[in-house]
């Protein structure tokens, strides 16, 4: 505990730090003309860094590699024994449930059209993809013939079922906008939120903003602080990329989107027969609906089942 808290505070002071180095501070001294024109490798730091701390799986440039190269997301064996905790649960639910909320208000008022689509857009991505990726990483770990391979402490998750995860995750880093960014980035946006939520309601937005930051923390803390080895592409690759208009991003992954889920889907069908793992892909989801009684059922033969549930003949 004492060292979580000591760490805790060194990123807390890396975080202040960083912001001396942020576009706004270094755009009263020059502009930005171009990738490396007036930006300077410090700026480059700052955004990785930033992107790094608001994601809690590690960062979204590894995770659009790593989808795009081979349909898998590293992610340390030490963190799955946590995974069940029921803190994380309810932070799935929170975000699911303040998604909700949000999509389904009409008090947009003095939105333009484009303004409130961008909103509603960031917080379905944001937070909606973010409780569905929970879920649905419970399911894949429980079956060990989904996983690819094993190296060290790491082991690394099939993707394959989840194609729009990859994509959604690339419209928001090339669209250079996070969910919850926008009290501090957005100032037009972020006023009018103050204006119609007001007080406490619009606190909730610093808080669920924050708690990416404080996922990112505890996360790196259950890893043993392995996953910070996988941020040094995004610290390079996100600064070398020029900034991408968010609307005409998603307009054009409107159109491919669902001829790349097609054509994925009939990929994601030959390798798993080719694997043979298929039948037991389908067998997760089959026993799934019908409770925890038969869950164990499917997966009783899995090595990491036993592993990790220990207490499955509770259930038989």
């Amino acid at each position: 505990m004492i060292s979580f808290v000591v760490v805790l505070g060194l990123l807390a002071l890396s975080s202040g730090l960083g912001s001396l180095v942020d576009r706004r501070f270094l755009g009263l001294i020059g502009h930005r003309t171009g990738p490396l024109i007036g930006y300077g490798f410090l700026t480059i730091v700052s955004d990785g860094f930033k992107l790094c701390a608001k994601n809690p799986w590690g960062s979204y440039f590894n995770l659009l590699l790593g989808f795009l190269a081979l349909g898998l997301e590293t992610i340390p064996l030490a963190f799955m024994p946590y995974c069940l905790e029921p803190g994380l649960g309810f932070l799935a639910l929170l975000g699911m449930s303040s998604s909700v909320i949000l999509l389904s208000s009409s008090l947009f008022r003095g939105y333009s059209p484009l303004g409130r689509s961008r909103v509603r857009i960031l917080l379905f991505l944001g937070e909606g993809i973010f409780s569905f990726i929970l879920f649905s990483l419970a399911l894949i770990m429980a079956e060990d013939s989904l996983f690819m391979m094993e190296q060290d402490s790491l082991v690394f998750f099939t993707f394959y079922a989840f194609p729009g995860l990859g994509c959604s995750y690339f419209l928001l880093c090339l669209g250079e906008r996070h969910p919850w960014d926008i009290p501090e980035s957005e100032s037009d946006l972020g006023g009018g939120f103050g204006v119609i939520y007001g007080g406490i309601n619009f606190l909730w937005f610093a808080v669920l903003e924050y708690r990416w930051l404080i996922h990112w923390i505890s996360f790196c803390f259950l890893m043993k602080w392995a996953v910070l080895g996988h941020t040094i592409n995004l610290f390079i690759l996100r600064g070398l990329l020029p900034r991408y208009s968010f609307q005409a991003l998603f307009k054009m992954l409107w159109k491919n989107l669902p001829w790349f889920i097609l054509s994925w889907a009939f990929f994601v069908l030959f390798e798993l027969n080719r694997e043979d793992c298929f039948p037991a892909f389908i067998r997760a989801f089959l026993f799934f609906p019908f409770g925890w009684r038969a869950f164990p059922v499917a997966f009783q033969g899995s090595w990491l089942f036993q592993m990790l549930f220990p207490w499955q003949s509770f259930f038989l």
